[in-house]
């Protein structure tokens, strides 16, 4: 996918998603195996859970245990990884 590169390893429940480039929506979803761990490189991402929604800009970081529904927006010229 352009600007978007996914891994995912099943035995270490693992994913790790790079973005850079154009704007990236998530819809609401959750992760049933697995906590999300993500770190904003630069520019914006806007994480939504259903305590609220977070605004986070680079160097900053959010966790998403299992089951908790979420959604991201992240927006363009912005890099997040998740763990």
């Amino acid at each position: 996918m352009n600007g978007i590169a996914y891994y995912y390893t099943d035995s270490a429940k693992v994913e790790l998603i790079l973005t850079n480039g154009a704007l990236r929506r998530y819809p609401w979803h959750m992760h049933t195996q697995h906590w999300t761990v993500g770190v904003v490189s630069s520019g914006t991402v806007t994480v939504t859970t259903e305590t609220g929604l977070k605004k986070l800009s680079g160097g900053e970081q959010f966790f998403i245990r299992p089951y908790e529904p979420h959604s991201l927006v992240v927006a363009a010229e912005s890099s997040l990884s998740v763990f």
